[in-house]
């Protein structure tokens, strides 16, 4: 009820279905009921603009701070990718061991097997 005191405030009075009905087009809100009526919904809606510019735009006047994080975000991602080849690489290496211990341990237990099972050393 307050966010219709709100919009009759500033001379945008709508009913629930019309306000609804416009945050969706702005892609405010989605489907559902919203019980919540943030102050950024009405300015998006009613500077008709888009919310992806709104989240996305810096704050103030500290471009230098901007570009340093932009710059350290970059340089995270860089080091994530060659951390993700890296553990590629290690789980591949891992998995080839694990072959080659499988073989041996396949080898050892069929000559174990002979050697118990069969010739003049037989049980």
């Amino acid at each position: 009820m307050n966010a219709h005191r709100f919009l009759e405030a500033f001379g945008d009075a709508m009913t629930v279905v019309a306000m609804r009905n416009l945050l969706r087009k702005v892609g405010a809100i989605g489907e559902g009921r919203p019980k919540n009526f943030p102050i950024t919904h009405f300015l998006i809606a009613h500077f008709n603009a888009d919310w992806r510019l709104m989240v996305n735009a810096t704050m103030g006047e500290n471009a230098e701070e901007v570009a340093k994080a932009q710059k350290m975000l970059k340089e995270a991602r860089e080091a994530m990718d060659e951390a993700s080849k890296a553990a590629a690489e290690a789980t591949a290496a891992a998995e080839e061991v694990r072959k080659e211990q499988k073989i041996y341990d396949d080898k050892t237990t069929s000559l174990q097997a002979k050697t118990e099972t069969g010739g003049v050393v037989a049980k």
